[in-house]
C-alpha cells in the first residue's frame, strides 16, 4: 500500500470556476491525484519526445535537401507525363 501524505494547497481561482469545479466533483483528493498523475505522465512523454528529436537531429541526414527536391521534381514530371498520356 502506498504511503499517503497530507499537504495543504491554497489556490486563488475565480469564484465561478471554483463553483463549477466543485459541483462537477473535481476538487476531491482523488481527482487532484488523477490530474497530477496524468500531468506527470504527459511531461514524461513530452520529455521522451524531445529527447528523441534531439537524437534524430544529431544523425547525419541520409538524403540532402537537394536530393529531396530532385525526387519531388521527378515525381511531378512523372505525374505530368502520365496525365498527358491519359489526355491523348
Amino acid at each position: 500500500m502506498m504511503t499517503m501524505n497530507r499537504i495543504d494547497v491554497t489556490l486563488n481561482l475565480p469564484q465561478e470556476l471554483v463553483e463549477q469545479a466543485r459541483s462537477a466533483g473535481l476538487l476531491t483528493d482523488d481527482e487532484v491525484e488523477r490530474w497530477l498523475i496524468a500531468e506527470l505522465e504527459r511531461q514524461g512523454r513530452q520529455n521522451r519526445f524531445f529527447n528523441t528529436l534531439d537524437q534524430l537531429s544529431s544523425l547525419e541526414p541520409s538524403i540532402t535537401p537537394e536530393e529531396i527536391d530532385a525526387e519531388i521534381e521527378a515525381y511531378r514530371q512523372e505525374k505530368r507525363q502520365r496525365k498527358q498520356g491519359k489526355d491523348q
